[in-house]
Order: C-alpha cells, then sequence, then structure tokens
C-alpha cells in the first residue's frame, strides 16, 4: 500500500465515509505540542477541521445534485480529498469542484455578519496578508473571528492555486473544457499548473513559507503526474467518449444533440446506481453472509454475474 493512502475511517455522514490520513494525526500532534496555548490550538483546529470537513460535503453534494457520485472523503495536512464521480460533463464537474469554494464563502460571509452583531469593535478584515484588525473580547467573537479566517483562507487557497488537484486549476480545465475537449483542456491546464506551481515555489522559498513551498512541490508532482497519465491514455488510445467530446465542443449543441448528451447523461446515471447498488449488496454479503440477500438482491447479483459472463 502506497503511504499516501494510509488512512483509517472514523465516521459516516449522509452515506460518505469520513476517513483521517495518518499525516493528518501527526499533524494535530505537532500543532498541540508547538502551539504554546494548547486551548487556542484546539480551538483553531476543531474549526478547521469543520470548515474543510463541510468544503469537501460541498463537493459530494454537488456531484450528487447533478446526477453524479460521491461515497468518501479523507482529510490530511493539506486539506481534504472528496472522491467524486462527476458526470462527463462539464457542468457536473463544475458544479461538483466550485460548491466546495461556495461552502467557504457561506461561512466567511456568515461569521463576518455576526460579528458585526457581537463584536463592538472591528476584527477582522478583508486584506489576507493583514487580517486580523483588533483582538477578540469573549470566546464567542474568537470563534467567529476564527471561523471567518480560516474559511476566508481557505477560499482564497483554493481558487488561487491553479495547478491539479486544487479548485482553481480544476476549474481552470472545465472553462476550456467544451470549446477544446476534455483531453485539450486536461493537458493544457496541466501544463499552466506546471507554470502555477513552479511560481508558488519560488515565492515560497524566496519568501521563507515554508509550508507554501511544499504546497507547490506537492502541486507540481501532482502536475507533472497528470501529464503522464494523459499522455498514456492518448497512446493506448483510452480516455473519454468521442461522441461526448464532439458534443461538448459545440459552442451552442442544437435540439438534436442536447437529446444526444441528456441521454448518455441517463445512461451514465443508471450505470453508477446499478453499480452502487451492486457494491452495496456486495458488502452486506461480505458482512452478513450470502443468506441475508432478500430475493430481489439475489436477482440483482445473478443478473450482474450473467452480465459479466456475457
Amino acid at each position: 500500500m502506497r503511504v499516501f493512502d494510509w488512512s483509517f475511517p472514523v465516521g459516516r455522514v449522509f452515506g460518505i465515509a469520513i476517513k483521517l490520513h495518518f499525516l493528518f494525526v501527526a499533524y494535530v500532534i505537532y500543532e498541540l505540542i508547538d502551539g504554546g496555548n494548547i486551548l487556542n490550538s484546539v480551538k483553531w483546529l476543531s474549526i478547521l477541521f469543520i470548515s474543510v470537513l463541510l468544503h469537501e460535503f460541498g463537493h459530494c453534494f454537488g456531484a450528487r445534485r447533478t446526477g453524479g457520485g460521491a461515497d468518501e472523503v479523507m482529510l490530511w495536512p493539506l486539506g481534504g480529498l472528496a472522491y467524486t464521480r462527476p458526470l462527463d460533463t462539464p457542468w457536473s464537474h463544475f458544479v461538483t469542484v466550485v460548491c466546495g469554494p461556495l461552502v467557504n464563502l457561506l461561512l466567511a460571509v456568515a461569521a463576518y455578519i455576526a460579528l458585526l452583531f457581537v463584536a463592538d469593535h472591528r476584527l477582522v478584515g478583508f486584506n489576507p496578508l493583514s487580517i486580523w484588525v483588533g483582538p477578540p473580547t469573549s470566546l464567542t467573537e474568537q470563534l467567529l473571528a476564527y471561523t471567518y479566517a480560516i474559511n476566508y483562507y481557505l477560499l482564497l487557497f483554493n481558487l488561487a492555486l491553479v495547478f491539479y488537484p486544487f479548485d482553481g486549476g480544476r476549474l481552470i480545465q472545465i472553462a476550456m473544457w467544451r470549446r477544446m475537449g476534455y483531453s485539450k483542456s486536461s493537458y493544457l491546464a496541466a501544463k499552466i499548473g506546471v507554470g502555477g506551481a513552479v511560481a508558488v515555489a519560488l515565492f515560497g522559498l524566496l519568501g521563507g513559507e515554508r509550508l507554501l513551498f511544499f504546497i507547490a512541490l506537492f502541486g507540481l508532482f501532482r502536475c507533472l503526474q497528470r501529464l503522464q497519465t494523459l499522455r498514456h491514455e492518448a497512446m493506448s488510445g483510452y480516455g473519454p467518449d468521442p461522441v461526448m467530446e464532439a458534443i461538448h465542443r459545440q459552442a451552442k449543441p442544437n435540439r438534436a444533440e442536447r437529446k444526444r448528451e441528456q441521454a448518455l447523461i441517463k445512461e451514465q446515471q443508471k450505470q453508477r446506481a446499478r453499480q452502487t447498488e451492486i457494491d452495496r449488496i456486495l458488502a452486506k454479503v461480505s458482512e452478513k453472509g450470502i443468506q441475508s440477500l432478500s430475493r430481489k438482491e439475489k436477482k440483482i447479483l445473478q443478473q450482474d454475474t450473467d452480465r459479466l459472463n456475457e
């Protein structure tokens, strides 16, 4: 098993399994030991955990809302990863991606407005280089100020980093998808991501921002990995559906093309729903045995077996 996959489950919410990467746990322990004020560290780490988790839930619900699927989230030191399966359309991918930062925007706005009513002086501002204006004088002010600051930075962080897999890099690819097709837009977005990652790495190195430097190195690695994957797909002939590609490249698809796209989307939805049901039945068999299946579940499992044997 790769080091990146070393994680353990902590629960399931809305049918979404939540996992913690072992590096996330190590990071929390380090912050608690090195942070000085343990109580303050617990406060902001708790808000960070909840904010990142809600951000990833935003991605999951965005995918589900557009007919896709999502059933797992993993939290690690650089944020979180939502394992989503949006439909193979620009709109489904756009909604899936943008719903994550949208959650942080709503939380930041709500916290800022609440501070206007709770605090008798201004505590936070909009300048990311100097966000703190005044000190909080109560626990409520402190929690609201932390909520605003954390979600404001998460919003900027995810949109400003224009390299894969961060939201900014994915939105660049989606913006070019319809005109260029999935493969070409992904390739160009990955190339842009390489340049963006190098620029951020240099900024972090020269500015003494070690965390930013390592984040950029991670982004550079993922973008190079992405380019390699795209080249392999191009050489092997494996890639997105050519019919869908042709439809997406139409700036203004006509009525017949829209119907064809809708039919393909519905078929994808049916296939994913069927696979989700098969996975659920197999998990039930693994946990409780074949005798626990209902007649309908056995029939579905038999149909899937027959289909694979054809």
